[in-house]
């Protein structure tokens, strides 16, 4: 009864034919036409967004007023600023800048430009800007008033706008200056000169009146100059005591809050050489605190942070050897900073102590530390008055009080499971995020995989779920609009706060209201079959985008069967499109369909049915399954055409009259071969039912870690007529104890990453057996292409040239393809062709009966790579 169901509901949908369209192929990629780079005025009456023609083709800037309508293109134009007031928006183009009045969209052009770069004065914005010929000049961007500053090398702005720094060559270039411009009084100040010399990494302090940078001769001397002082002196240089005769100054970072402070840079003057005439051999010993292999590609110079006191004249070294440093020197609050000390390799931290990220809180004014126990995602409140991280063991976030010195739990009492075991080894099992803070620390917003909770920061008072725990209980992920790295932002308690929706069952995305302090004030807004704006997902999108000045937002939205497109909105209710693109009504287009089924054990799945826009069910089709992790939230995901790279390009297949089914994969731990045959097995016995589909013309295609579960579906299935695996893994024995590009060992993807056996090889040596096709080998009849490339860091080469040399021995029909240059994906335009028009050829033979090519037929003689394609 469901089959015929789905297939009256698809026969009345697509029966009536539309009008003959073209197939996607290169003239249609080439000039596909997209919208990107959104930006809105301050008042919320212009909108800028990038026009453009293919990837990498012509490009116009469209500037539209929302409230006549009225709209200016400009040819090869780049957005730079709005001004604040909104009267003119600032356009970069090739050798010019465009002044636009958003009054009548009038432009005047500033001609010649070699750079050009906008800041704010006052709440006044100013062009400052190089010509050819070194002069330099600041305009006002409101009025006609200019400026001349003279022929110079190079320039700084300070933060408020009032300063500018001029480094000044002579004529013959032998002899620089370095001057003061005070833009308010319109005077200039000489603060230094010297022979021979240039000037590199100029930094003014928050004030604008301390000024320090760096001369790159022999000594590399710091130089540092206050308002008052008749001019810059040396202050620190190789040799001042406190630093280590091995390493050079490399840079200056900044003046700290009360200018009191500088923080600076050395690096490793030299590297250590091999001896004249020494054996080089490595030697790897079980005592390494990393292998061989890693320490030889990160074998390089390194930058460590140190800290000048102008008072005390004393240099302290903040950073040593494998130890990252997090500070913020001139916000005013860099006092303290965070150190991340890790001796191994991160990706051995489930068995080696030293891969552990050790995290200590420094002063960065006198280099004391404080261990903490904390591991992973930290960051601070805005007013750094609370750290906040996770636990890497409890997945649990900690808030640590700066000023109480207090370690507080801020999510064990959350009712929500301590692991998801469908996203256990690929993600944070709990998906615990910091989003925001409220004003004055008086809470802390957490998301969990669903739903908003706020919590205490000192751990007193129990979370308060603001979502009333909606999310979880309809399978929707809540998050506030507009992406902020661990939470460091300001949330204003008295106004809703909106946020966007993506439901997991349906696919739909859209929008909500809360308000915070206020049960059951949770709104919806808007939520439909479309892409606005998804977090913790694939999907992306583009977050919302306020105008400074008034409550409406620009928005990008996309769906299955339109092009993503520009719209704005005053409420999330309604909303207003602004771009109109629409390339897929030129050519066949997709649509797509959610099928849900069940597996012989009772496991509900989901996946995504692509089909023709001319879909006809009184034919049959071939279909192609494709895979990767969980693919059904992209149900309304807009696929851009194009070649494909590695997973498969669903709009070129479908184009061409193929069905290509994404199914979700429900792994078992220890079993991911298992899993996705399990998955794709049950999926092709549902679709089987239907009389459009060709059951005797079933593919695969997979990539990567779906590669090996196309290898893997191959060696225990005798029902597909064509596979594809890219970059895949066939033996999970020996790539087990293989050496990544990047010098890591793979053993992690195993025991606790996508590989998902969860232990060792001598723990469990039957579920690596039970995991490698290559051991399978013997059971294939599907033909198979493979593509691999002795460049890939992830997979290595001998995995795909394993299956390959086991199937031809074996007389079976197997390709492989190995594109010079490339790694893990084919991404060289002419390669990405090549690789797109082969497998095309490999499918068009065994799924539609056409020619065997030629290359398929009889093989390319190595002789002849580069000179004849066989095709």
């Amino acid at each position: 009864m469901k089959s015929l169901l789905l297939t009256v509901i698809i026969s009345l949908i697509y029966c009536g034919a539309t009008a003959q369209k073209n197939v996607i192929d290169s003239t249609i990629i080439d000039n596909w036409m997209s919208v990107s780079n959104g930006t809105i005025s301050n008042d919320g009456n212009y909108v800028t967004y990038t026009q453009r023609k293919g990837r990498t083709g012509h490009a116009e800037l469209v500037i539209k007023n929302l409230s006549n309508k009225k709209e200016l293109v400009i040819a090869g134009g780049d957005m730079v600023k709005f001004t604040d007031n909104s009267h003119i928006l600032v356009v970069r183009l090739k050798d010019s800048i465009g002044l636009v009045s958003l009054k009548d969209f009038s432009i005047h052009y500033v001609d010649n430009l070699k750079e050009s770069r906008v800041f704010s004065k006052d709440n006044h914005e100013y062009l400052i800007y190089k010509k050819n010929n070194d002069s330099l000049f600041v305009k006002s961007i409101e009025d006609v008033t200019i400026i001349k500053l003279g022929k110079v090398r190079n320039y700084w702005t300070s933060e408020n706008g009032e300063r500018i720094v001029l480094l000044k060559p002579t004529q013959d270039s032998t002899v620089y200056s370095l001057s003061i411009f005070d833009l308010n009084k319109g005077t200039e100040q000489l603060i230094w000169n010297g022979e021979g010399s240039d000037v590199s990494n100029l930094v003014i302090s928050p004030g604008n009146k301390h000024y320090a940078f760096l001369l790159p001769n022999n000594l590399h001397q710091v130089f540092y100059y206050a308002d008052g002082m008749s001019k810059a002196i040396p202050i620190i240089d190789d040799q001042t005591p406190g630093i280590d005769a091995r390493f050079n100054i490399s840079g200056i970072k900044g003046f700290s809050g009360d200018s009191e402070h500088l923080f600076f840079t050395i690096i490793d003057k030299e590297l250590p050489k091999p001896l004249a005439n020494s054996v080089l051999v490595d030697v790897y010993s079980y005592k390494d605190e990393q292998l061989q292999s890693l320490q030889l590609m990160e074998k390089r110079r390194r930058d460590y942070v140190l800290v000048y006191n102008f008072i005390d004249k004393e240099i302290i070294r903040l950073q040593y050897e494998n130890e990252h440093i997090d500070l913020n020197p001139g916000e005013g609050n860099e006092r303290p900073g965070i150190i991340n000390n890790r001796i191994g390799d991160p990706f051995e931290q489930s068995w080696n102590p030293l891969a552990l990220n050790n995290i200590f809180l420094i002063d960065v004014f006198n280099g004391k530390r404080i261990k903490l126990q904390l591991y992973d995602n930290i960051g601070f409140s805005p007013d750094r008055t609370y750290m906040v991280g996770m636990d890497s063991l409890s997945k649990d976030y900690f808030t640590y009080n700066l000023l109480t010195h207090q370690l507080n739990n801020i999510t064990a009492s959350l009712p929500i499971p301590l692991e998801d075991s469908a996203l256990k080894f690929t993600q944070d099992t709990r998906q615990i995020s910091i989003p925001g803070w409220l004003p004055n620390n008086t809470g802390v917003l957490v998301n969990d995989r669903y739903d908003i909770w706020l919590a205490d920061p000192n751990g007193m008072r129990q979370p308060v779920c603001i979502t009333d725990g909606f999310g979880r209980s309809n399978n929707i992920t809540f998050r506030i609009i507009g992406r902020c790295w661990m939470g460091n932002r300001v949330i204003d308690p008295s106004e809703p706060i909106i946020l966007n929706a993506f439901n997991h069952f349906t696919k739909d995305n859209g929008f909500y209201s809360v308000k915070i302090g206020k049960p059951g004030s949770l709104r919806k807004l808007t939520i439909g079959p479309y892409i606005y704006d998804v977090e913790d997902v694939v999907l992306g999108g583009m977050s919302p985008l306020k105008a400074k000045y008034s409550k409406r937002y620009l928005v990008l939205r996309n769906s299955a069967t339109e092009s993503p497109n520009y719209y704005y909105t005053d409420d999330f209710i309604s909303f207003s499109k602004i771009s109109n693109v629409n390339p897929e009504e030129t050519c066949r287009w997709e649509k797509t369909r959610l099928i849900s089924w069940r597996t012989p054990e009772g496991k509900l799945l989901q996946g995504v049915l692509h089909l023709p826009g001319s879909f006809d069910s009184t034919k049959k089709y071939p279909i192609i399954f494709h895979y990767y992790e969980r693919m059904s939230d992209e149900l309304n995901r807009f696929q851009v055409p194009g070649y494909t790279y590695g997973l498969l390009n669903i709009p070129w297949f479908v184009s061409r009259d193929y069905l290509v089914f994404t199914p979700d994969i429900d792994y078992e731990i220890g079993y991911p071969g298992r899993s996705a045959l399990r998955a794709v097995e049950s999926a092709a016995d549902y679709l089987s039912k239907f009389p459009w589909i060709d059951t005797t013309k079933m593919g695969l295609q997979g990539h990567s870690f779906s590669g090996f579960e196309t290898n893997y579906i191959i060696t225990h299935s005798n029902r597909f007529a064509a596979a594809v695996a890219g970059s895949s893994l066939s033996d999970f024995i020996s790539d087990y104890n293989s050496i990544m590009g990047g010098g890591q060992s793979r053993q992690f993807f195993f025991e606790d990453s996508q590989n998902r056996i969860g232990a060792t090889l001598w723990e469990r040596p039957d579920l690596y057996i039970e995991n490698s096709p290559v051991l399978f080998a013997d059971k294939v009849t599907t033909p198979l292409l493979l593509m691999s490339n002795k460049d890939d860091g992830i997979v290595p080469f001998t995995q795909g040239m394993e299956m390959f040399l086991s199937l031809r021995r074996l007389q079976k029909k197997v390709w492989l393809l190995q594109y010079d240059g490339e790694g893990h994906h084919v991404l060289i335009p002419k390669n990405t062709i090549d690789y797109t028009r082969r497998m095309t050829q490999f499918f068009d033979h065994y799924l539609k009966g056409a020619p065997e090519p030629r290359w398929m037929r009889d093989g390319i003689p190595a002789k002849m790579k580069g000179i004849d394609g066989g095709f």
